[in-house]
């Protein structure tokens, strides 16, 4: 199951990065983090590769937080039906 979450919001991140190409938008940092939170996937930057998962995770979480809840993004589902 988690393997399909993370197939399905790779795609519709890359998706949207063409979406975004096609309209002349950069894409948003903050509406990408919102894809990786519901999916099996973490972004992890190359500079943080050192820090601990569970701790990656919690930054994750805080930070999707942050972006839906005071920036006003829309959390996008990554696990649509296929």
């Amino acid at each position: 199951m988690d393997h399909i979450l993370g197939i399905n919001c790779l795609r519709n991140l890359t998706g949207y990065m063409e979406d975004c190409r096609k309209n002349g938008v950069e894409p948003s940092s903050w509406q990408m983090l919102l894809f990786f939170e519901e999916a099996a996937s973490v972004h992890i930057p190359p500079a943080l590769e050192w820090v601990p998962d569970w701790l990656l995770i919690t930054l994750n979480h805080g930070f999707a937080w942050w972006a839906e809840s005071v920036l006003g993004h829309v959390n996008i589902v990554c696990s649509a039906s296929v």
